[in-house]
């Protein structure tokens, strides 16, 4: 790429997990009894919680509160997992599914920015990952900005990097104008 990649306007780098040979490490099993033990339990989402959701969303990831929004006025409630706390939602991962050929996707990880540190996110994205595997996951795909902190979480819970894409690539380029005219005519 000879230097014009720009990393902090973007790249995106697609990346797979074998979920079928998913586990959770000792490691995250140890955080998620301390996360527990903080009062913070991930649960699924149900109809009692879409409120509380959506105004997590609103607040920490508007971008991703349309389309919840729209799978909730449809009556269908996404595959969803919710961290929360003291009554109050603080993460979520998802929406998640599998597709008819085994490959797994899911639409966002996100945690609140006063919970941030503290192995939430992990904890629910293994158990995003392991929820993937128990609905037939062969692989699980995902696609994120190269300059993502959870970057190094996705790694570690088994996704390889394909490929990487530059989506804002700039290189000033002037042309002579004989290239223009042979080019042209």
């Amino acid at each position: 790429n000879k230097g014009y990649r720009n990393k902090t306007n973007g790249s995106l780098e697609l990346m797979i997990q074998n979920t079928a040979a998913f586990a959770f490490t000792e490691a995250m099993q140890k955080n998620k009894k301390i996360l527990k033990d903080a009062g913070i339990n991930i649960v699924m989402l149900d109809t009692n919680l879409v409120n509380r959701v959506e105004s997590f969303m609103a607040t920490n990831l508007s971008s991703w509160q349309a389309g919840f929004a729209n799978n909730c006025e449809n009556k269908k409630l996404p595959d969803m997992l919710i961290a929360m706390k003291n009554d109050t939602v603080i993460g979520h991962a998802g929406p998640y599914g599998v597709n008819d050929s085994g490959l797994g996707h899911f639409s966002s990880l996100g945690i609140a920015t006063t919970e941030r540190g503290n192995g939430l996110g992990g904890a629910l994205f293994y158990s995003m990952s392991a929820k993937l595997k128990e609905l037939g996951a062969k692989t699980t795909s995902l696609t994120v900005e190269t300059a993502n902190v959870a970057l190094d979480l996705y790694v570690n819970a088994g996704y390889k990097g394909c490929y990487i894409v530059d989506y804002k690539m700039h290189k000033k380029i002037k042309l002579s104008t004989n290239f223009w005219y042979r080019y042209v005519g």
